[in-house]
């Protein structure tokens, strides 16, 4: 493909030379661009700002009025707060940690949240342990249009991606905190392991809530959710965590005894104390089989 230059040096493709093929915009080096639904639009100069825009596509005729090229520009722009880098790295890992959408924007406004309290970025929370993802797996997602997916399973791929960048950009333009202002969350594990099943020694067989809080709360009817969400057992086989109190068997009772146990039950309310420190964790939501807290200090 032929390319040439214009006047303000913006190079774009040569439409005389490439029928029907499209240009790369209206000149403006403003960056990448984003729908709100999270598709990625395209980009222009080598900026690395992000914005949320509409695409626009207009043909480009010749003096007898033939259709020559096509001719991109972007309008309705609003800019996000955060760079392309940090914005495709933090999708990348929130991609890791949901299965569908609902699930990553409640992932994506709780470590806002913990952001925050910190006074640190999305990117510092995402990129450090706090996400559970293997650093290995923790990367950026890549840009790709529309019509560059073929497969089944690039097509698919391509639809959970744009759910992770639009959790991002719904917690970048200021949308409702659906966790209810939590800055932690679990997964079944959390029912599975309580007090003392977790197949981890470095924690005493505790899950690792009951070894860093002080105090953990739960309302019966998130807890019922919960545990409705979850089942009767789970099993870990795949991951080869043994049950530590069932020799040689990978599975888990739901709820764990401490669940169980009607002296940890309130007034319809789970009160554990395990006078590790002052903190208290209290859940604020339930999506799915994932749990969310908030932090009482």
């Amino acid at each position: 493909m032929k390319t040439k230059t214009t006047k303000d040096n913006t190079t774009i493709n040569d439409p005389t030379t490439t029928p029907n093929k499209m240009t790369e915009g209206d000149n403006l080096k403003g960056g990448y661009y984003y729908s709100k639904e999270g598709e990625y639009l395209g980009n222009e100069g080598s900026s690395q700002n992000v914005f949320i825009a509409t695409k626009v596509i207009k043909d480009i005729k010749d003096k007898t009025g033939k259709v020559t090229g096509k001719k991109i520009t972007f309008t309705k722009k609003t800019q996000l707060n955060i760079n392309h880098a940090d914005f495709t790295y933090c999708a990348g890992v929130i991609l890791t940690e949901g299965n569908e959408y609902e699930e990553m924007l409640f992932i994506a406004h709780t470590t806002n949240n913990e952001a925050k309290f910190n006074n640190k970025t999305m990117k510092y929370e995402l990129s450090s342990s706090y996400s559970s993802t293997p650093t290995a797996n923790k990367k950026p997602i890549l840009d790709k249009l529309d019509e560059q997916a073929k497969t089944k399973n690039e097509i698919q791929l391509l639809a959970k991606e744009k759910n992770a960048r639009k959790a991002i950009i719904d917690v970048y333009l200021g949308g409702v905190d659906v966790s209810n202002g939590s800055q932690r969350w679990d997964g079944a594990d959390f029912l599975a392991w309580g007090l003392s099943h977790s197949p981890f020694k470095s924690t005493n067989n505790r899950h690792a809530k009951f070894a860093q809080f002080g105090t953990i709360k739960i309302s019966k009817l998130l807890f019922d959710t919960f545990k409705n969400n979850i089942g009767t057992s789970i099993s870990y086989s795949s991951r080869k965590w043994e049950n530590p109190k069932v020799k040689g068997s990978f599975s888990y009772a739901v709820p764990e005894a401490v669940f169980l146990d009607s002296n940890n039950w309130i007034k319809d309310t789970f009160i554990y104390s395990t006078k590790v420190n002052k903190l208290t964790l209290e859940a604020t939501a339930v999506r799915h089989q994932t749990i969310y807290w908030k932090i009482i200090r």
